[in-house]
C-alpha cells in the first residue's frame, strides 16, 4: 500500500515528466503552438507548486526531505522563463519584421538580407534625423539673427516717431506763430 507521501511523490514526478517532454520540443513548433504550450507549462508549474505543498505537509509527518523536488521545481521555473523570453523575442522580432522565423540558431540568407535592409533604413532614418536637427539649429539661428534685426528697425522706428512727434510739435507752434502774424 503507497503512502500519502508516494502518492504526491508519483505526482510531482509526473509533472517533471510532462514539463521535460513539452520543453524539449518547444523550439520546434510554431509561434501559436508555442503560446500554447507556454501556457500547458505554467499550468504544470502550479501544479507542481500544489503538489510540492502537499508534500511539504506529509513529509514534517513523516519526516522526508523535499528539498530536491523544491530544488527541481526551481530549475523548471528558470527553464520555462528562459522559454518565455526567448519566445516573446522571436514575437517581438516577428512583429518587427514580418517574414522573420528563426530556424535552429542561424537564419536564413533572406533574413538576413532583411535584417540588413532594416538596419539600412534604420541608418538612413538616423542620418535624416540628424539632417533635420542641424536644419533646425540653422534655422534658430536666422531666427535669432531677424529677431535682433527686428530690434534694432523697431528703436530706429520708435526714434522716427519722436522725431515726427517734435516735427508735429513743431509745425503746430509755427501754425499758430503764422496765425497770430496774420491777425
Amino acid at each position: 500500500m503507497t503512502s500519502l507521501f508516494e502518492s504526491y511523490e508519483d505526482e510531482i514526478k509526473s509533472y517533471f515528466q510532462q514539463f521535460e517532454q513539452i520543453s524539449n520540443g518547444f523550439q520546434q513548433l510554431s509561434m501559436d503552438k508555442k503560446r500554447e504550450e507556454l501556457d500547458k507549462l505554467d499550468d504544470l508549474l502550479q501544479s507542481m507548486q500544489s503538489t510540492l505543498d502537499s508534500l511539504n505537509l506529509e513529509s514534517s509527518r513523516i519526516g522526508k526531505s523535499t528539498k530536491t523536488y523544491s530544488n527541481q521545481i526551481y530549475q523548471c521555473k528558470t527553464s520555462y522563463q528562459k522559454l518565455k523570453d526567448k519566445y516573446i523575442h522571436e514575437k517581438n522580432y516577428g512583429d518587427l519584421l514580418p517574414g522573420y522565423r528563426t530556424s535552429g540558431t542561424s537564419a536564413t540568407q533572406t533574413e538576413r538580407e532583411r535584417v540588413l535592409k532594416a538596419n539600412k533604413t534604420l541608418e538612413n532614418g538616423v542620418q535624416m534625423l540628424k539632417m533635420a536637427n542641424d536644419q533646425a539649429r540653422q534655422d534658430k539661428l536666422v531666427a535669432q539673427s531677424t529677431l535682433e534685426q527686428l530690434a534694432v528697425q523697431k528703436e530706429r522706428l520708435v526714434g522716427f516717431e519722436k522725431k515726427f512727434d517734435s516735427i508735429d510739435s513743431s509745425l503746430d507752434k509755427t501754425k499758430r506763430t503764422i496765425d497770430k502774424m496774420s491777425k
